[in-house]
Order: structure tokens, then sequence, then C-alpha cells
């Protein structure tokens, strides 16, 4: 809290930067949590899905499922590395 006082603080910023700022940041919140709502349902109707099928392929289901959150979370890993070699370099000039 303490930062948002004195980053976005009215009377040493512009107030018409500040509330444009602000109303960004709010949408993108709502956005944010339009995507969290989208996530939910797709795992939801993935379980629903899932409970249809026999248990072996349940098994290989799982497994698929497995392989393409290691994927993209391998890929955000990955961006992250990038950042933080990207930033450590330049910190290092």
């Amino acid at each position: 809290m303490y930062f948002n006082q004195q980053m976005f603080n009215p009377s040493t910023v512009n107030p018409s930067n500040y509330h444009a700022v602000k109303n960004q940041i709010a949408r993108l919140d709502m956005e944010q949590n339009k995507e969290i709502a989208n996530a939910v349902k797709a795992v939801h109707d993935l379980c629903e899905a899932v409970k249809k099928l026999d248990e072996a392929h349940q098994h290989t289901a799982f497994l698929l499922f497995m392989i393409m959150f290691w994927k993209s979370t391998t890929r955000l890993f990955l961006i992250l590395i990038c950042l933080f070699r990207s930033a450590w370099t330049i910190s290092n000039l």
C-alpha cells in the first residue's frame, strides 16, 4: 500500500495522468480476472470430459494434460530466465 500511496499520490502527480493510469490498472485487473474465470471454466470442462472416459483413456488424457502444462510453464520459465539474464547483464555494464 505504501508504494501505491507514494507512486500514485495525486498531490505530487498530474491528476489527469493519475486517473488515466488508475483506470488502466483497473481495466487490466478486470481483464485478468476474466482470464482466471475462463481458465477455471476450462479446467472444469476438462474434468467433466475426463469423467466420461474409461480408466486407460483417463490416464492418457492426464499425461497429455501434464505435457501441455509442462510446455506452457517451461516457455514462461525460459522467458523469465531470459529477462533475468538481460536485467543482470544491463546492471553489470
